[in-house]
């Protein structure tokens, strides 16, 4: 699913963490991954201009060297939700020491 040009993607993950950081999605940079317990358990990563005010918490961001695919990855996510034959498409997210 997309909204603006952020994709979003339902984990099957329940976190009771507490927040770290928060930000408005209008105002995170691309690359940005979020995570929304509040909407419905899902992973969203920032790909380009977002007009959402909704707050949510920040788990990263996608390594730099990756950021110029994160373009075409969000049309290819737009395009197939409307398609009339579905495909997956998978995200891999892996933990990386800041910095790394």
């Amino acid at each position: 699913m997309v909204s603006g040009e952020s994709m979003y993607a339902w984990v099957p993950l329940i976190s009771t963490a507490p927040v770290q950081v928060k930000e408005r999605q209008c105002d995170t940079p691309v690359g940005c991954i979020r995570y929304s317990q509040d909407t419905g358990n899902k992973m969203i990563i920032q790909y380009g201009e977002v007009t959402e005010d909704i707050e949510t918490p920040v788990l990263g961001e996608v390594k730099a060297q990756y950021a110029p695919q994160l373009k075409q990855v969000g049309q290819a996510v737009l395009a197939n939700t409307f398609a009339a034959v579905k495909r997956n498409i998978l995200i891999k997210v892996k933990i990386v020491p800041y910095g790394a």
